[in-house]
């Protein structure tokens, strides 16, 4: 019974988490009428996959799928670049004020988004960058948990392999590039994968940034495909499956590394 128990509670555990999904999905295939019915059911008597080509096409779901993956790439990109030279500056080298600095770089973590939303966006009207890809992306590339992250695996790199790539003439850049950044692929994956969560589904800043049809996220479509009076559930669970898709598809396939990178980072436990 002590193996039998806790495979139980798993098992309950993994059922009331996945209870959400079936039921969204379970939605996205009835017609309108049975997502109104009482008592609900999670089986639909009548269902049908035709939900889904028409909330893609009232919504313009293809062009917010587009956008969302530029959004979402670009700040993948940028974020890994910048994470891993801060990572890697505050892990291999010492200077005056290092550990105040760094004290202070995961002090941001406190400071949500909506504090500084308003000044970075006159910021950016500003500058024009309204409306834009680059106003979208640029002011959302830096986050103190992949500084953290990389910062304590390249900890864990002998500086002997540093010192050995100095000795051959390797520049600095060259030994980030060369030697620290081929041995850290479980935790740059992880990093990544984490952006990837956070900004395909973030709703406020590019909601408030990128409001325009061209720059508008599936987060934001979703969201303005729910009308003032009445929703149409149906389309609306529809247009979050196909949201949801690529997520699945990416943690099932990063999963090894996902597992592995927080193993190799020390926040196991």
């Amino acid at each position: 019974m002590k193996k039998v128990i806790p495979y139980i509670l798993a098992i309950g555990l993994a059922l009331f988490v996945l209870l959400p999904f079936l039921w969204m999905f379970s939605t996205a295939v009835k017609p309108l009428k049975e997502t109104f019915s009482w008592p609900p059911y999670l089986i639909p008597h009548d269902w049908s996959l035709e939900n889904f080509p028409i909330s893609v096409q009232r919504s313009n779901a293809i062009r917010a799928l587009l956008v969302s993956s530029i959004y979402t790439v670009g700040c993948i990109v940028l974020y890994l670049i910048v994470a891993s030279l801060a990572g890697y500056g505050f892990a291999k080298y010492k200077f005056p004020g290092d550990s105040i600095l760094f004290l202070l770089v995961l002090g941001t973590v406190i400071i949500p988004i909506e504090v500084i939303i308003a000044p970075l966006f006159m910021l950016l009207k500003s500058l024009g960058w309204v409306n834009t890809f680059h106003g979208m992306i640029l002011p959302r590339v830096v986050e103190p948990f992949g500084i953290f992250l990389l910062r304590q695996h390249f900890k864990t790199i002998p500086d002997d392999f540093l010192d050995a790539a100095r000795i051959d003439g390797c520049s600095e850049f060259g030994i980030l590039w060369k030697v620290v950044l081929p041995l850290s692929l479980p935790p740059l994956t992880v990093t990544g994968l984490f952006m990837f969560l956070w900004r395909w589904n973030e709703l406020l800043w590019p909601l408030v940034v990128g409001s325009g049809e061209a720059q508008r996220t599936i987060q934001v479509a979703i969201a303005l495909f729910q009308h003032e009076w009445f929703v149409e559930w149906n389309y609306l669970m529809a247009l979050c499956v196909i949201a949801i898709i690529p997520i699945l598809i990416l943690f099932i396939l990063l999963q090894r590394y996902f597992i592995q990178g927080v193993v190799m980072s020390g926040l196991k436990g």
